[in-house]
C-alpha cells in the first residue's frame, strides 16, 4: 500500500465518516496485507475498544460505498478498494493543498 499515513489523514478529515468509522479504516489499512484484512470484528472490537454493533454498521457501510468487498472462500477477508481511498486522498490534497505531503 503506497502512503498509508497519508492515506489515514485524508480518511480522518474526510467529513463523510464518524471519528469511530475512521479509526475502523484507519486499522484496516494498517493491519492488511496485500490489501487484504483477515480481522474478525471481536478483534476490531477488542483493538479499537468499540462496540461490535458500530463495527458492524461502519463495515456494512465501507461495503456500500466501495472502500471494501469481501472477498469469497474460505478466508472471508475483506478488500480493500484502493482506487476509493485514492479518490478520498485526492480530495484531501485539494482540499489542504497547503498540507505538507
Amino acid at each position: 500500500m503506497q502512503a498509508p499515513e497519508e492515506i489515514k489523514k485524508a480518511i480522518n478529515s474526510f467529513s463523510e465518516y464518524t471519528p469511530s468509522q475512521c479509526l475502523v479504516l484507519n486499522l484496516f489499512i494498517d493491519i492488511a496485507v496485500d490489501n487484504k484484512v483477515h480481522a474478525s470484528v471481536k478483534f476490531i472490537s477488542e483493538e479499537l475498544k468499540i462496540k461490535t454493533s458500530t463495527i458492524y454498521f461502519a463495515i456494512n457501510l465501507f461495503l456500500k460505498d466501495g472502500l471494501i468487498s469481501k472477498e469469497t472462500g474460505i478466508s472471508k477477508a475483506y478488500l480493500l478498494n484502493m482506487d476509493k481511498f485514492h479518490y478520498i486522498l485526492e480530495i484531501y490534497k485539494k482540499k489542504y493543498p497547503s498540507v505538507k505531503q
